[in-house]
């Protein structure tokens, strides 16, 4: 549903604003879900039990990102600024009801924990935990399976009874 709306938001002079905007209020009906028409979203990404997510209007999703439940990428203040919103990389994995806010960049194959405040950046491969998020040190890349996709902690530590992920 957020592939659709965000296709009808970028239709030439706004002529589907509209209809993506009832798309989106539908999808925060049936879904639990609030993610604006107009961010940007990559491929292969999870939303796994993505009830009470909430995406802004700038944010930008990159590739196989993993979304748990109650996440919020949301912005600071009342700016009129077009750039907002966080800008997730590449592999990112997002815990449950984390929250990231403002014009941030959450590096590629990083990973922000359960309940984090992340509102300064997340260097690549590294994890934020906490609130405010802190960065932890010495934390390291997580596994990714062979296509570049996040495996989850509770996945990779089972992966000798899944066929050795």
């Amino acid at each position: 549903c957020a592939r659709v709306s965000n296709y009808y938001w970028h239709l030439p002079g706004g002529s589907g604003r509209w209809l993506a905007s009832a798309i989106q209020s539908e999808m925060s009906n049936v879904f639990g879900v609030d993610i604006h028409p107009a961010a940007q979203w990559g491929r292969g990404i999870t939303m796994d039990h993505g009830t009470g997510c909430v995406i802004g209007e700038t944010a930008v999703i990159g590739d196989n990102v993993y979304i748990m439940h109650d996440v919020t990428l949301g912005a600071t203040g009342t700016s009129t600024d077009h750039n907002r919103h966080p800008k997730i990389g590449k592999g990112v994995f997002l815990a449950a009801k984390c929250t990231v806010l403002g014009n941030i960049v959450v590096g590629e194959n990083a990973v922000v924990g359960a309940h984090a405040l992340v509102n300064k950046a997340v260097p690549p491969g590294y994890m934020a935990v906490g609130v405010p998020a802190k960065i932890l040190p010495g934390s390291k890349k997580p596994k990714v399976s062979p296509s570049g996709a996040l495996f989850p902690e509770h996945l990779t530590s089972s992966a000798p009874f899944m066929g050795g992920l």
